[in-house]
């Protein structure tokens, strides 16, 4: 528990060698994760014997303290560490990483053309243009009457801009797609969660991400609470109450999961009566979650076992 060394250095290649240069292979470091905490895990692991990535949000729950500096977290890093008291977080295997990364960019890419169409809804509502043509104002025909809209030269170059973003943004995201199809090519497990109605190749793509080794999860609850669609508890004396779902691990995943369940209960299956019963009972919202919840157990169960979703549609021929 004695503090032998403190020191600084630059968290860049030259700075993270020069320190590198002075450890052991006996030594062990303890990282916060944050965003280039793979990168300097990378370069530091062939010259220590264990590289440990703290989960930070558990890291301040257990030393929280009022004063904040980059010394003070790292002592506490390294008392935590020593004590065995680290929460650490699964480091994810090269390939994971790489598709974590994709995934997170094609997330950006999604909600981008949002903001550009709220744009040209602006430019139209500022000019009092209230009445577009029925149906997609993206599509074919809206586009054609977007052209010719009378609207103020300054608003008719934001209009324009606003348009070409929009169809910048979808070009890169098909391009996007195009990666993902191959880095998907050939693997097994992805093709166990396509057989599931509802869940396509980017929703599949970003659970076998979140999950990484399904070894890690002992049982589907394990997977449940890491997606954080498990209620909250509180427990007094002899009442128990549940709350809403934690919303812990990753949001991408969980927003997927739930995107997939209202797919999934429009297919005849068990889902879609679970879904029909529980909305009587506790409306759409709740039961949507509720089958969310079911199809991360499915998912479990497909990658444990091996097996394809067994209600699944026969292919057209």
């Amino acid at each position: 528990g004695r503090l032998v060394r403190s020191a600084e250095f630059p968290a860049t290649p030259e700075g993270l060698q020069t320190f590198a240069a002075t450890l052991h292979p006996t030594d062990e470091i303890a990282l916060e994760a944050t965003t280039n905490t793979w990168a300097i895990s990378a370069t530091l692991a062939p010259h220590v014997a264990k590289v440990a990535i703290a989960n930070p949000l558990k890291v301040r729950l257990i030393a929280d303290a009022h004063l904040k500096t980059d010394a003070v977290d790292a002592a506490v890093l390294g008392q935590l560490h020593r004590t065995h008291f680290l929460p650490e977080v699964w480091v994810p295997d090269p390939r994971t990483r790489r598709w974590r990364s994709l995934l997170a960019h094609r997330e950006e890419l999604t909600k981008i053309p949002t903001m550009w169409k709220n744009r040209v809804h602006s430019i139209l509502h500022r000019n009092l243009v209230t009445e577009p043509p029925a149906g997609d104002l993206f599509g074919v025909r809206g586009r054609r009457w977007l052209t010719s809209v009378a609207v103020p030269d300054d608003q008719r170059f934001q209009l324009t801009s606003a348009l070409r973003m929009l169809d910048a943004t979808r070009a890169e995201r098909e391009d996007l797609d195009r990666v993902l199809s191959r880095e998907a090519h050939g693997e097994p497990r992805l093709a166990l969660l396509l057989s599931v109605p509802g869940l396509d190749l980017a929703t599949g793509m970003t659970l076998l991400a979140a999950i990484g080794d399904i070894a890690r999860f002992d049982d589907p609850k394990k997977l449940v609470g890491y997606l954080g669609l498990c209620p909250r508890v509180y427990q007094s004396g002899d009442h128990t109450y549940h709350g809403r779902i934690t919303k812990a691990g990753s949001a991408s995943a969980r927003h997927m999961a739930v995107q997939a369940a209202n797919l999934l209960v429009r297919t005849p299956s068990p889902f879609q009566h679970w879904f029909r019963k529980l909305k009587k009972a506790k409306g759409h919202n709740k039961a949507i979650i509720a089958i969310a919840r079911k199809l991360v157990v499915l998912v479990w169960h497909l990658l444990t076992k091996n097996e394809p979703y067994r209600y699944a549609q026969p292919a057209k021929q």
